[in-house]
């Protein structure tokens, strides 16, 4: 039976981001909230049952209805506990359309997020080996270290930096049997480090990720989102982790690897902080940052 024109212009396109894929779902506004939420739960192939989290880009909760959202709502969506998605082959997805974003539930992080060890002039690892601090503006050259990462799972962990970042410090990945950098010298755009980025590139995205400027940048407090399983770590600010624009990902990294921050010249302090649960995250592929 054809639909006639007042039922063909009441349809909508509602995106949505699912583990790795983005679907197109087509639906009318004449559609109850119950036969909606069903045809999203077949689409996504999880349980009848499940219970489903909607945000937006910028990390909102939505209530869906179909009566009030927009044609080509996007949305990130989320199974919140209760029944758990279907179980899938490793590599398969819902469709060829592959957007990672939300990020599927976490592995809880263990005792390996803190500062391990340090070299150089540095001041102090504070004794809780949480926070780690080398003051001045200007200081003789550092590096400290975190322990050697999970080899599976998926984990989450933030940075809290709560000074102004200064030029020439870098952070990023290194193996985990690397011993010392050489943090005499600027790291960033070093060819032996292909992993190490810009500390005040950090939260602006991958075309900023070899930023050096002359003066700081405001403090952040970064999440380090790490899929352990794909070799990959992901930046992000984590007051907007959903941030498109300001998330870095880092592929293909040599696994086991480690966390590294260092500077030539310059002071600065650094809580890190383990998360039992990780936030939604951006992962797609405007935050890939190609190294060099």
């Amino acid at each position: 039976m054809a639909l006639n024109n007042a039922n063909v212009s009441s349809s909508r396109i509602l995106i949505l981001h699912f583990e790795d894929s983005e679907i197109r779902l087509k639906y009318f506004s004449q559609t109850s909230r119950e036969d909606l939420m069903t045809s999203i739960r077949e689409i996504l192939d999880v349980e009848a049952t499940a219970p489903l989290r909607f945000r937006d880009n910028e990390g909102n909760i939505v209530a869906i209805s179909p009566h009030g959202l927009p044609s080509d709502t996007e949305l990130h969506v989320k199974v919140e506990g209760g029944p758990p998605a279907k179980v899938r082959r490793i590599g398969e997805s819902i469709n060829s359309a592959s957007v990672p974003i939300p990020i599927p539930p976490s592995t809880v992080v263990g005792p390996w997020v803190r500062w391990d060890n340090c070299q150089g002039k540095l001041s102090e690892i504070y004794s809780d080996s949480m926070k780690f601090s080398v003051p001045g503006d200007e200081c003789e050259s550092w590096s400290v270290y975190t322990p050697t990462f999970p080899t599976a799972g998926r984990h989450y962990f933030t940075i809290d930096f709560a000074k102004k970042r200064q030029c020439c410090i870098s952070i990023g990945l290194i193996p985990a049997s690397t011993v010392t950098v050489h943090h005499s010298s600027h790291l960033i755009r070093d060819n032996r480090y292909p992993f190490l980025i810009s500390l005040m590139g950090l939260g602006s995205g991958p075309k900023k990720a070899q930023a050096i400027k002359t003066s700081g940048t405001d403090p952040i407090k970064i999440g380090v989102y790490v899929d352990a399983d794909a070799h990959r770590v992901v930046f992000v600010d984590d007051a907007h982790p959903l941030n498109e624009f300001g998330a870095i990902r880092l592929d293909d990294i040599p696994w086991p690897t480690k966390l590294v921050i260092s500077s030539p010249k310059h002071g600065i302090s650094a809580k890190i902080e383990a998360m039992d649960n990780i936030p939604n995250v951006y992962t797609g592929d405007k935050a890939k940052y190609i190294c060099s």
